[in-house]
């Protein structure tokens, strides 16, 4: 047998169907008695597409090995094989194999994709060919290089300088034959010891990584250890230096740039050294131990971002400012980050070039324009930060409640009756039909004859959650089934009163927000229905009623009438979580892929105990993955229970945790699918996936309600916002979740709840979520995106927040809820009335009207938040606005206006901040639109008189303005 790791590498290079590019040799330097290569080659010959045309593309072995005995013993081991032996890396050429190819071995990953198109072998190294390697310029490429054992496969690449030894315990970086940078180090027993290291900035990290890979290739080496200075340290007048060396194990050392430095390379800060460098008063004579392990390296690499295959360069704002100027200045001009780069003497050609370079740098694909999008150096390097630091904050959402006006009065002129499903004849049935024998309207228990049906079983519920939850959704479902079947060309209006949404916090919302969820896909599946939900008392339900109105969801709050919209949520500050190795940390659903990843995600972060509950039994890649992060020093469970029964889970728990450092922190990730339209609903499909979102939800909340939790994450759903259709199960689980979160902080306990956009698990669950009708709406997360919001979402103070990769132009085009009105508006796809508020206006208070406008379309433009006050003479460039977002701003103001008013070209450019633009459109529409041709806008009322006024033939307005 060989490694599983192994297998899967293998499986994916000679799988491929393009036989004549994967590798013909085999390469194994300093093997030990050939085995492992003839395993290698039977493992191709009996599981692979190659193996089954082996003959039409022949495949050989190759032993770089010079001692002559070990030859004599690999050459029994190979007999019957395609076999070659050679002394030397440099002896391939000979054989005919390119010795130029050394950089193109395989990377430790298992994705064809990044196999390169050609190349001779994989290679395995020992650790005295490492330094060979340096010594010829040849370096393991960062990011997927791991010296431990049989899992040393490397992909090396050419770098413009050699590392050599000099002496014992010294590494010289050398570049043109000039010394570029020194790594002084002792060893003792198994730990070696980092002295000193001083290197040109460029080559640091590099030159730090090569020596870790060697120290760790080194046999009987466990640790190495490096003492360092507190480069920003603020004093002791601000902080003791032991607080200080705490805060940076918790930040990873991000305040520190000599230990950002090592932890970023796999070290863990450790403790402080008193004394360590006596006159160094700035840090009162201490040092920061951080020590490397085996394990600490392997997480650092390997199971960070698992799965993630694409490397890249870490890039910081000062980095990436760094190089943008190294880039242009490499032109032979004189760098000026405010000048065009036209004004920089860049002609046609050399654009092309800049281009060019800048996106082989940045990995980004620039737009042709681009130097018109971005024209100076500045407006570059912000656009390059936007994209390679904060692309995760394009795909953030969270609800806010916006109040609106009340509905004026209307009478109700149905002439059908009324039907009221509820409990029992209580005081809130009561009143209603009280009001409803005011307005000289009928009841009936009738539903085929209904003209509206009031659905109240929702209010005062008892008993356990589940049977609340069961008394609110089933009858609901059903009587919502039964008016669908009606034979009838009329179709009633549906109301659903509820009590609290989660904007309120409060227990009620436990029940009543996941039913609001149900509403959406009552009114995405049957429209006929109009289904409204209204929360607050039988007042506010009443107010809505003789109202009219068609609002899918109503919430009251003292005195006042609020309505969810869908926004833009922007982060300004983060913290990468870093978790405790003193704690333990629980992921529900961690025998499923996402649970799993979700395990090596803790590990990378600091967690030294992991546990896991499930209901499954473990499957293999489970197993594999416990078995990996154990061999990296993971303490990690598994405890098994039926996840919907609260006695089950305790006991499964109690045992494991017994044993366990305290529970920290908890991660709910468990899930399941079971889509289907809501004619073919019944309460235990819903169950199938409630039990999973609501019941273990509610088990984990009682559970740790009274521990102290650094965090308690629930994984959500967003696909019920966006591609609802036959996912009525599903919304309403996740939708208990938003609202828990929102419970649990009323309470003072953390919470957060992240509604997912799917990610790419390959998994058949995560298919068949997406699978369905207008699928197209949500796009899949790759997992190394889901991670990096991750990363960013999950210290956020607020309760509930969405991550999509949300598709806009196929949401509105086929979603008419206002609760998308607010991106409709940023996005241009639904106008703001800004005409019809100013004509309705005083001429004084005209330009009022005007500056809200426009402040409302730039704010919104540049993605600031609703409290932010824009200064109105500040210029829009000088707000980060470019040419590209000033055409697009005009754009947006002539869609809002219409055919009325015609903006000339460039007219937003022209008068380029607040102040010019509102006084220019005003003049605008006075120049446009005279006085004595504005008309009249066309309310419901006016639209009356005008058709009377047709008959009779009377004078009409000029321009009739739309609102």
């Amino acid at each position: 047998m060989i490694p599983a790791d192994l297998e899967s590498i293998l499986e994916a290079v000679f799988q491929d169907e393009a036989l004549a590019r994967q590798p013909r040799y085999i390469v194994e330097v300093d093997p030990a008695d050939g085995l492992r290569l003839r395993k290698v080659y039977a493992f191709i010959r009996g599981n692979t597409l190659r193996g089954r045309h082996i003959d039409s593309y022949p495949l050989k072995v190759v032993a770089v090995v010079s001692d002559q005995s070990k030859r004599e013993i690999m050459q029994k081991e190979l007999v019957g094989l395609p076999h070659l032996f050679v002394e030397s890396i440099s002896d391939l050429e000979k054989q005919g194999i390119d010795g130029s190819r050394l950089a193109l071995f395989l990377d430790f990953s298992n994705d064809p994709a990044l196999i390169p198109e050609a190349h001779h072998g994989i290679i395995r190294y020992g650790c005295e060919s490492l330094l060979s390697y340096a010594e010829r310029g040849y370096f393991p490429r960062i990011g997927f290089s791991f010296c431990y054992g049989d899992k040393a496969l490397n992909h090396f690449e050419k770098r413009p300088y050699t590392v050599r030894t000099e002496g014992e315990g010294v590494f010289v970086l050398e570049k043109d034959g000039k010394s570029e940078g020194v790594l002084q180090f002792t060893r003792q027993n198994e730990v070696v010891k980092i002295e000193s290291l001083v290197c040109k900035w460029e080559y640091e990290e590099e030159f730090l990584e090569f020596f870790l890979q060697q120290a760790f290739c080194t046999t009987g080496v466990t640790e190495v250890h490096a003492i360092l200075s507190c480069e920003n340290y603020p004093g002791k007048d601000v902080l003791s230096v032991e607080l200080y060396v705490e805060e940076l194990k918790h930040e990873k050392g991000s305040a520190d740039l000599a230990t950002k430095l090592h932890v970023k390379h796999g070290a863990e800060i450790i403790k402080c050294i008193p004394d360590y460098k006596p006159n160094d008063t700035k840090n009162l004579g201490y040092g920061v131990l951080v020590v490397y392990t085996k394990g600490s390296r392997v997480i650092q690499h390997a199971v960070k971002l698992q799965n993630v295959l694409s490397y890249e360069r870490e890039f910081s704002p000062d980095s990436i400012r760094e190089s943008v100027e190294k880039i242009i200045k490499g032109f032979n001009v004189h760098y000026d980050k405010d000048k065009t780069v036209e004004e920089l003497g860049f002609d046609d050609l050399q654009q092309l070039e800049l281009r060019k370079f800048l996106s082989d740098e940045f990995r980004i694909d620039f737009p042709s324009n681009v130097f018109m999008l971005y024209p100076t150096p500045a407006r570059i390097i912000d656009h390059i930060i936007a994209v390679k630091l904060q692309p995760y904050k394009e795909w953030l959402y969270e609800t806010v409640w916006e109040s609106t006006r009340k509905p004026d009065y209307r009478p109700l002129t149905s002439q059908r009756p009324w039907l009221l499903i509820s409990e029992k004849d209580e005081s809130y049935t009561q009143s209603l039909k009280e009001f409803l024998h005011e307005m000289g309207q009928q009841l009936t228990d009738d539903l085929s004859c209904a003209g509206a049906v009031v659905y109240l079983k929702a209010i005062n519920l008892k008993g356990e959650l589940e049977e609340q939850h069961k008394a609110a959704i089933q009858p609901l479902v059903e009587i919502v089934n039964k008016m669908a079947s009606l034979k009838s060309e009329f179709s009633p209006k549906l109301y659903v009163a509820t009590e609290s949404i989660s904007i309120d916090g409060s227990e009620k919302c436990l029940v009543d927000w996941p039913l609001n969820a149900l509403c959406k896909i009552i009114r995405e599946e049957y429209p006929k229905f109009q289904c409204s939900v209204v929360s607050g008392t039988v007042e506010d339900l009443i107010d809505e009623i003789r109202g009219g109105l068609n609002e899918p969801t109503v919430a009251y709050r003292n005195g006042q009438r609020l309505v969810p919209k869908l926004v833009r949520s922007h982060l300004h500050t983060v913290r990468i979580p870093s978790f405790s190795p003193r704690a333990s940390y629980l992921i529900a659903g961690g025998a499923r892929t996402l649970g799993l990843l979700l395990a090596r995600w803790y590990a990378s972060h600091g967690a030294k105990h992991i546990l896991l509950l499930d209901e499954l039994e473990l499957n293999a890649q489970a197993k594999a993955t416990i078995s990996e992060l154990e061999k990296l020093g993971i303490d990690i469970s598994y405890c098994k229970a039926p996840l919907d029964n609260e006695r089950e889970v305790n006991l499964a728990l109690d045992e494991k945790l017994a044993k366990m450092p305290p529970l920290q922190g908890v991660v709910h990730a468990a899930g399941v699918v079971d889509n289907d339209l809501l004619v073919h609903m019944n309460w235990d499909r819903f169950r199938s996936v409630h039990r999973l979102k609501v019941a273990l939800g509610w088990i984990l909340h009682k559970r740790t309600a009274k521990l102290k939790l650094d965090h308690f994450i629930l994984f959500a759903s967003a696909l019920a916002n966006f591609s609802p259709l036959g996912k009525a199960n599903h919304a309403t689980g996740n939708s208990f979740l938003d609202a828990l979160s929102h419970y649990r902080q009323k309470q003072g306990l953390p919470s957060l709840t992240i509604d997912w956009g799917p990610w790419d698990l390959k998994s058949m669950e995560v298919r068949h979520l997406i699978e369905s009708p207008h699928s197209d709406r949500v796009k899949m997360l790759a997992l190394e995106e889901g991670l990096q919001i991750f990363d960013h979402l999950f210290y956020l103070a607020k309760p509930q927040i969405v991550a999509a990769l949300v598709n806009w132009p196929v949401v509105l085009a086929g979603v008419s809820s206002p609760f998308f009105d607010e991106m409709a508006y940023e996005l241009g796809y639904k106008k703001l009335d800004v005409l019809k508020k100013y004509y309705e206006s005083s001429q004084t208070d005209q330009l009022i009207v005007l500056e809200e406008y426009l402040h409302e379309r730039v704010r919104k433009l540049l993605q600031l938040p609703s409290a932010q006050l824009l200064e109105p003479n500040r210029e829009f460039i000088k707000m980060g606005m470019d040419l590209h977002t000033l055409q697009t701003l005009q754009n947006l103001i002539q869609n809002d206006l219409g055919e009325i008013v015609k903006l000339p070209y460039g007219f937003v450019e022209a008068h380029s901040s607040l102040d010019k633009l509102k006084k220019s459109l005003k003049s605008l529409l006075e120049r446009q639109i005279p006085n004595s041709a504005r008309g009249e806008l066309l309310s419901e009322s006016l639209l009356n008189d005008l058709k009377a006024k047709l008959q009779k033939g009377g004078d009409l307005p000029r321009i009739l303005i739309l609102p």
